[in-house]
């Protein structure tokens, strides 16, 4: 659960900057927003001490590692986050040692859509 006294932290992990962009933009009016374009960056943010509410990974992005490396860091340093990754491939993405919690979607480039799925996720797991 989020401290109601301070504004929602969402971090964006995903390569494509444009679209992170887009999305920060959309998802401003609800999350203060941290946009990062690969594993190490998002490895950072996690590990920087700031409160992160939700993570949002491409599951493929510039490594080492991948997006459930980003995952399972997020789970260990922020055990209240919602966790959530996305992949052009559901069925046949690699992955292995995701954490339980974590919410698997298919790769979406509309930012309309993946704003709406990431609240909709993240107020659910408020409730």
């Amino acid at each position: 659960m989020t401290d109601k006294a301070r504004p929602r932290r969402l971090l964006l992990a995903d390569d494509d900057e444009a679209f992170t962009k887009g999305c920060a933009r959309v998802l401003g009016r609800y999350f203060v927003v941290e946009c990062v374009h690969s594993v190490a960056a998002a490895l950072d943010v996690i590990r920087s001490g700031l409160p992160i509410d939700v993570v949002w990974s491409d599951n493929r992005m510039p490594g080492p590692g991948d997006g459930v490396k980003v995952l399972v860091a997020a789970a260990e340093h922020h055990p209240a986050a919602t966790l959530l990754v996305v992949t052009g491939d559901p069925n046949g993405a690699d992955l292995t040692g995701l954490p339980d919690r974590a919410h698997v979607f298919s790769k979406q480039r509309s930012t309309s859509a993946v704003s709406f799925l990431i609240r909709a996720v993240a107020n659910k797991a408020e409730t």
